[in-house]
């Protein structure tokens, strides 16, 4: 086998001309399905080239050893030599003509051929590893007219498609990869999202609120801003659930929670603590603003469509209002405790209305 120059550039074999972004395509099915026999139509005429140069070197040694005894008897007749040293000289003449033909015919090729094949052989197992240096077009450099040449073309054109499905599983098996790790993701954001969150309202829920709470305390404390608590009760909301059912008390929570997103800015956040225990928090905002958030939510919660239909039983709304700097509070609970106490004020000064608290303790409490 003549090896040729490597078709690539510099020292170094390319990598094989197959691209990892390529379509896959489906595989044909049923009567679409037709094997490829390209590699092997290559591989046939080779053989069959192969054959015929068998022939031929076995008939030009047949002729060879025929012409070399022909000529050995002739020479012996006409040295006038006896009929048994005739034989043996012809006899000798065409061994060696055999002997010769066969090492020019049969025995260097063999070799050759052998050395070919070994290389061939070394090649397509270098080519054919994970951690290769060489492309598979290495496989090509190989004489055109040579034996060995289809079954180069025919190795290539497998290791190729081979390779091109290697990089499409690959590719696809990254893709489902990423597509579960973002359901995953999704599932465990959601999961998170559940676990704080209220069903009935959509507010944040007892566990929610307490976290947020402290956090949103310890933010204000260090940027010296001021924090507002509302604390929002459903007056009657026991009397609503006695006379006309749970399913009408859990109208009135649902519309509780559509009001107070309805005022939330950024930075705001609502919950659900648990029955009719509603808070807001207001960050950034002092006990005057607050208030008047709270003015607004009685009156946006008063007007709500789903009153119309509670027989004159939708409940109002007392709300208690407290500051973290106003209250002079040293920890998110007490500023919860301070939001409960105005909030009960607003409960014994007859529901349905605003009271902010105030270091001095209402009347009512004296």
């Amino acid at each position: 086998m003549h090896p040729q120059p490597a078709r690539t550039s510099g020292d170094r074999p390319t990598a094989p001309q197959v691209r990892a972004d390529e379509p896959a395509q489906a595989p044909a099915t049923g009567s679409d399905a037709a094997p490829n026999t390209s590699g092997v139509l290559r591989i046939v005429p080779v053989l069959r080239g192969t054959r015929l140069r068998a022939a031929a070197r076995a008939f030009v040694m047949s002729l060879g050893v025929a012409a070399a005894t022909g000529l050995a008897t002739l020479q012996s007749i006409r040295l006038g030599l006896s009929d048994r040293e005739s034989v043996i000289i012809a006899l000798l003449c065409g061994l060696c003509a055999g002997m010769g033909l066969a090492e020019i015919l049969l025995l260097g090729p063999a070799r050759r051929a052998a050395r070919d094949r070994a290389a061939m052989i070394n090649r397509i197992t270098r080519v054919a590893r994970v951690d290769r240096t060489e492309g598979f077009d290495a496989l090509l450099a190989v004489e055109d007219s040579h034996e060995l040449a289809g079954l180069a073309r025919a190795v290539h054109d497998a290791l190729v498609s081979a390779h091109r499905d290697r990089l499409e599983a690959a590719a696809l098996r990254r893709e489902m990869d990423a597509r579960v790790g973002r359901e995953a993701q999704k599932v465990a954001s959601d999961i998170g999202r559940l676990a704080v969150t209220d069903e009935l309202t959509g507010l944040l829920n007892r566990r929610g609120f307490e976290h947020k709470l402290e956090e949103a305390f310890e933010m204000a404390q260090r940027r010296r801003q001021e924090l507002a608590l509302l604390a929002i009760d459903l007056d009657r909301f026991k009397q609503l659930n006695d006379q006309l059912g749970h399913d009408k008390g859990d109208i009135a929570l649902t519309a509780a929670g559509e009001v107070l997103r309805e005022i939330l800015r950024a930075g705001d956040f609502a919950a659900r603590a648990g029955g009719d225990e509603l808070f807001v928090v207001m960050y950034g905002t002092g006990v005057e603003g607050a208030a008047r958030a709270a003015e607004r939510i009685i009156r946006s919660y008063a007007a709500h469509p789903a009153s119309a239909v509670m027989n004159g039983l939708w409940p109002t709304m007392s709300i208690g209002v407290a500051g973290m700097r106003a209250g002079k509070a040293l920890s998110a609970g007490e500023l919860k405790r301070l939001a409960d106490e105005a909030l009960y004020a607003s409960k014994r000064s007859g529901r349905g209305r605003v009271t902010t608290f105030s270091e001095s303790p209402p009347a009512e409490a004296a």
